[in-house]
């Protein structure tokens, strides 16, 4: 993480965010300066990257019942060893299970959901809908 956002979460035992902005600067086109986040007014850089379903269907149960989802923390742990600070969970896939969200949470990774309606085709409402 940088110096930053290790400050921000340096007084919590458990990293919480409050507030997160985006700031989009059109006035200022200087390479890297227009588009970045504001967390508690503190404006970082943050190294995010793409997350789409790590397997087709939803996680298996195994046999005592509980969801097997080992490769999500593998790949979740392995975006920590590569830097990333935020994954976008991509809306043509599908909501991951709550267990992957706690532990984005838990080992630093910030998530940008998007909303499950970026690979359909939606009826148009009609005039005065």
């Amino acid at each position: 993480m940088g110096k930053d956002i290790e400050a921000v979460f340096s007084q919590h035992q458990e990293p919480i965010l409050r507030l997160i902005t985006e700031d989009v600067k059109v006035n200022n086109q200087s390479h890297g300066k227009t588009f970045f986040f504001r967390i508690n007014g503190v404006p970082i850089f943050v190294r995010g990257s793409n997350w789409i379903p790590s397997t087709f269907f939803p996680p298996r149960k195994d046999s005592q019942g509980k969801l097997r989802t080992v490769r999500d923390s593998e790949l979740l742990y392995s975006a920590v060893g590569a830097g990333i600070q935020m994954l976008r969970v991509w809306g043509g896939g599908r909501y991951e299970d709550r267990r992957f969200y706690d532990l984005a949470s838990q080992i630093g990774i910030m998530i940008w959901q998007d909303m499950m309606f970026a690979c359909a085709m939606y009826k148009k409402p009609a005039d005065g809908e």
